[in-house]
């Protein structure tokens, strides 16, 4: 991981990191019945990290969910431990209430201020 990267900063700053990995079943031209499975697992291993987050937030713990980045990168996840065909789904910063300091203000993430109130839709059925 290149020093200059935003990465290690984030990591040094937060109280934990929780890297969620999830396993594809599905090959390089998965059948479709192969391909929903995957599709599912990634839905409900999404709303398993969101149900982490709501969590963590009613605890007073501040949040953020990423990509990964280079922590999804082989090298990476090879140095963790992980499973060669695991792939990174979300990485999760975690502060913990005592390390909170509102005298150093959080950089928000990059796409919230590109988001509008179009980014949710409420559908009654």
């Amino acid at each position: 991981m290149k020093p200059t990267n935003k990465i290690p900063p984030m990591m040094y700053g937060c109280g934990a990191l929780v890297l969620v990995t999830w396993l594809p079943q599905a090959g390089d031209n998965p059948a479709p019945a192969q391909r929903a499975i995957d599709e599912e697992h990634i839905a409900a291993t999404g709303a398993m990290v969101q149900n982490l987050l709501l969590l963590l937030t009613a605890h007073g713990m501040g949040t953020y969910w990423s990509s990964g980045g280079q922590l999804g990168s082989a090298k990476f996840l090879e140095t963790i431990g992980a499973g060669s065909n695991e792939k990174l789904l979300a990485a999760v910063f975690i502060e913990y209430p005592e390390t909170l300091n509102d005298d150093k203000p959080r950089k928000p993430g990059k796409h919230r201020d590109r988001r509008s109130d179009g980014w949710i839709r409420e559908v009654t059925v």
